[in-house]
């Protein structure tokens, strides 16, 4: 078993699904335009799987462009938070 990292794989065009393999009941099987073909992974249990269906759909939300769009409110807030603290003290000593 070797736990050294391949790769990436991309989230934000994946589609999961539960799925059955023979010897290996408790399936998550990834499809998407990114890689070739299908991935495969296999959970101990029925629980286990459904974590990991929960999770990867939790995750495909965290995409660049949502991280970019991310910081972007961000700064445009801090510039508004400073305008009204500007405004605010213009307002104070007059």
């Amino acid at each position: 078993f070797n736990v050294h990292p391949k790769g990436v794989i991309p989230l934000g065009e994946c589609h999961f699904k539960s799925s059955r393999e023979p010897q290996q009941p408790f399936c998550v099987l990834l499809e998407s335009p990114e890689i070739d073909g299908k991935l495969v992974l296999a959970a101990e249990n029925e629980f286990e799987r459904d974590r990991w269906l929960e999770i990867l759909e939790q995750s495909r939300r965290v995409t660049w462009e949502n991280t970019q769009l991310g910081d972007e409110m961000i700064r445009r807030l801090q510039n508004d938070g400073l305008q009204a603290a500007i405004e605010k003290q213009h307002y104070i000593d007059r």
